[in-house]
């Protein structure tokens, strides 16, 4: 599911003009270019019925929006949550929180979007 949530983000013309292919999972790496996405899996809540497991899962996606500016780390989430409500899942913004990180240089804002994915496994 991840993989296809990368390339659903690459092939969006909104997030790709911010970002080209500068999505990483888990961790960005070493001198990463900014603005710049990553993602993980949080948890992964499946869905059981009376005769077992249904074949569906929830899982919620962690995505972080990195820029320099609080503007661009504003504009790179807007167009991430416009590309995912148009993501085949369906996808739902559960929750949305900013940040700020001083340890990189130069020291960046950051937008944590946490989308609920139906997928079937």
């Amino acid at each position: 599911m991840e993989i296809a949530v990368r390339a659903h983000l690459i092939n969006d013309p909104a997030v790709q003009a911010l970002v080209d292919t500068r999505i990483y999972p888990d961790v960005l790496p070493q001198g990463v270019v900014y603005p710049a996405i990553r993602y993980h899996r949080i948890d992964t809540p499946r869905v059981y019925t009376k005769g077992g497991y249904a074949g569906l899962s929830r899982p919620r996606l962690q995505i972080d929006c990195y820029a320099t500016t609080y503007v661009a780390v504003r504009n790179l989430a807007a167009a991430v949550r416009a590309a995912m409500e148009r993501y085949p899942g369906p996808a739902v913004c559960e929750n949305e929180q900013d940040g700020y990180e001083e340890t990189p240089d130069p020291p960046v804002y950051v937008r944590t979007l946490e989308f609920r994915i139906w997928h079937r496994e």
